[in-house]
């Protein structure tokens, strides 16, 4: 009920498509019992001196204070609460150094963790492995393209393990043809930044945290069904669209083509524009997405249909064939 800071954010690359998808997607993960730090949202109209300025999504912001927060640690701690070390993408220090995570990383570069015990419990003994593999789970399942957006934190004290923060989810669930698990595990790196992903390389070399990693990523998969991401896509959707008539009164002439090529310029224009991308999410992407990713992951992971039905249940129909 109480936060330090707020974010008012235009929404990212979907703000002139659906306007919802990344406070969509971190409302679908308070649906189960997740390890990983997400920004809560709500949708508010904004005025500037008394004059409408449209439609927001207010935000958590991303900071070691709502790091503080989460993790239950006093926010007049001051001593605590900048000494919490924040890394960002492939090593950039957000406050601390990276000295420490970068020194970490190189030695897991090194590691045999299946094979060598004491490699293995190197792994347990810095990272928070629940954490770590439940980020890649939900951006693999959710078919973000846009790896780049990522977050390492670690409180102060002994025996403090590194952690993930996840946030800005603009292009999860845009693309159902995205194969996440082949690119957030390319040898060069995840996605088209080719981001660092040796920790994660060297985690599932384990059996065990491999076996951990695909139950996590299941446990998504079966709890976040077409028809449940759908159904809290209604509910986003409805609580948007009373205001969107008037955002694009406000803004569809400022038409940016570098931006989106597709945008309309009148209000009536975008608000038929914006039903068609919300529609090709809800029954194109949301409806293709489970059926592929069954068979991106059983391929990556080269797992027998047994083997995925154990971790997956049954693979979902393929739409094309009904």
């Amino acid at each position: 009920t109480e936060y330090k800071s707020v974010v008012l954010r235009n929404c990212g690359n979907d703000g002139v498509w659906s306007r919802v998808r990344d406070g969509f997607q971190s409302r679908l993960l308070d649906t189960y019992n997740t390890q990983v730090i997400h920004q809560a949202w709500m949708p508010v109209a904004v005025y500037l001196n008394g004059t409408y300025w449209g439609h927001y999504n207010l935000r958590e912001r991303k900071d070691r204070f709502s790091i503080a927060q989460f993790e239950g640690v006093d926010l007049e701690d001051k001593e605590t609460l900048e000494s919490i070390t924040i890394i960002r993408g492939n090593s950039e220090a957000v406050q601390g150094t990276n000295t420490e995570y970068l020194a970490m990383r190189k030695e897991i570069d090194t590691l045999s963790p299946n094979t060598r015990p004491e490699d293995l419990q190197y792994l347990y003994d810095h990272i928070d492995i629940d954490n770590y593999i439940e980020w890649f789970a939900v951006k693999m399942f959710f078919g973000d393209s846009d790896p780049g957006n990522i977050m390492f934190y670690k409180l102060p004290g002994e025996g403090s393990k590194w952690k993930c923060l996840l946030f800005d989810m603009d292009y999860g669930m845009f693309n159902s043809q995205f194969n996440s698990p082949r690119s957030y595990l390319k040898p060069t790196g995840m996605g088209q930044q080719n981001i660092n992903n040796t920790i994660f390389r060297k985690m599932i070399e384990s059996d065990v945290i491999r076996d951990q990693f695909l139950t996590r990523l299941g446990i998504i998969f079966q709890t976040l069904t077409t028809e449940v991401m759908q159904k809290e896509m209604d509910t986003a959707t409805a609580l948007v669209y009373p205001e969107l008539q008037r955002h694009y009164s406000r803004w569809a002439q400022f038409k940016e083509p570098s931006i989106n090529i597709d945008s309309p310029t009148s209000p009536e224009g975008y608000m038929r524009y914006w039903q068609v991308r919300v529609d090709r999410m809800k029954y194109t992407t949301m409806v293709y997405r489970p059926y592929r990713l069954w068979g991106y992951v059983q391929d990556q992971f080269q797992l027998t249909d047994e083997q995925m039905i154990y971790y997956f249940g049954p693979r979902p129909a393929n739409p094309d064939a009904e």
